[in-house]
């Protein structure tokens, strides 16, 4: 399906010059400096409470800069943001929730294009299932499904590959990899190796 929503547009920049991020009256995060184009991808590396998240939600419009610059797309329909907590309805079945979110998203499918993108992530057999009752890696495939489900060309992902297995691992950098060769963009934080990153960017910094 993300065939359909071929990235032809490659002239995307995400850039960072001198970034400082305050939360609370705490300093998170100063003197960050990246640059980020169509078809990479940059891993942000960094203890807890380095400010990875804080990164993510800056970059994605959430939360304000204390201070730097920030080039980045304003168009919010450009960006897919996937933080730590998958944001699933638990009563809703694995279809249910697949559906909700594409159409969230703006993006509408026929029921093939569903049962193809659940196979993909290795949950197909569970579509009529309560949410509830997967796995925390399962549910982590059906949170990583929407990437799939609603093309977006920048992707900034809070530690993706949480709960998921190997397999799980494997699936995921097959999608990144497809998307990168399709002029996409991703930013991901993970304390683990994301094979499909093409950079890394190591945040220190004072602890939230």
């Amino acid at each position: 399906m993300m065939n359909a929503n071929n990235f032809l547009k490659s002239d995307l920049l995400i850039e960072g010059h001198s970034l400082l991020c305050h939360r609370g009256g705490r300093l998170v995060f100063t003197g960050l400096d990246f640059s980020v184009q169509a078809g990479m991808a940059m891993m942000v590396r960094g203890a807890n409470g380095a400010g990875k998240t804080s990164l993510l939600r800056v970059i994605a419009g959430f939360l304000p800069l204390s201070g730097g610059s920030l080039k980045r797309p304003e168009t919010a329909s450009l960006y897919h943001y996937l933080g730590h907590q998958n944001a699933l309805k638990k009563q809703k079945t694995v279809m249910e929730n697949l559906s909700f979110w594409a159409g969230f998203h703006g993006t509408t499918a026929i029921q093939a294009s569903y049962d193809d993108i659940l196979a993909a992530a290795g949950i197909d057999g569970l579509a009529d299932m309560k949410t509830a009752a997967l796995s925390s890696g399962q549910q982590r495939r059906l949170a990583l499904t929407r990437l799939i489900a609603a093309p977006r060309p920048i992707w900034l992902l809070d530690e993706p590959l949480t709960g998921l297995d190997d397999n799980g691992k494997d699936w995921l950098s097959s999608i990144a990899q497809a998307h990168l060769a399709q002029n996409g963009l991703i930013i991901a934080a993970s304390h683990d190796v994301l094979p499909f990153t093409t950079h890394d960017l190591m945040i220190g910094g004072a602890k939230l």
